[in-house]
Formats: C-alpha cells, sequence, structure tokens
C-alpha cells in the first residue's frame, strides 16, 4: 500500500466518524466522497472496497455503543440500578 492508498483510506475513514454524529447519513457521505473523489475501486477491487467501507462503519458503530453503553443498557433494562441512585 502506498502513501496515496493510505491517504484515501484515512479521508474516508475521516469521513465517516465526523459525519457519524451529525444529523446526516454518515454512509451516504462516505459513499459520495469515495464514488467523487476517491474510487477506491480503481485500486482495491470492488470487494475489498466494499469490505473496507463495512469495517469503516463497524468502527464508527462500535464507538457509538462504547460511549452510550450504559444508556443502551438502562433502555433495554439489564443495568442494575445501586441503592443510592434515583429510579
Amino acid at each position: 500500500m502506498d502513501f496515496i492508498e493510505l491517504l484515501k483510506a484515512l479521508l474516508l475513514g475521516l469521513v465517516e466518524g465526523v459525519t457519524e454524529f451529525a444529523p446526516v447519513s454518515s454512509t451516504g457521505h462516505m459513499i459520495i466522497v469515495d464514488d467523487m473523489w476517491l474510487q477506491s475501486e480503481q485500486f482495491l477491487t470492488k470487494y475489498v472496497a466494499n469490505t473496507f467501507k463495512i469495517v469503516i462503519q463497524l468502527g464508527s458503530i462500535l464507538a457509538v455503543v462504547i460511549i452510550f453503553w450504559k444508556r443502551f443498557m438502562d433502555l433495554l433494562g439489564l443495568r442494575r440500578r445501586s441503592e443510592g441512585q434515583a429510579a
């Protein structure tokens, strides 16, 4: 992998990460940026490019789950409340 390919991968990850918490489609923005400017399918095969996009999205989803872990557990009713905590 040369420097340009690494830079393109970094840019795709940056677009996904920045737009993840915005009220816009992070996946849509990543696909648009890739199709218009980066064209990762030219230096990667179609399947490798799509797999790379999926892995980037999984990383963003994992980051959201880690940040909001306590809220998810409360929402599902799986977290025990301590006695000093109000209901």
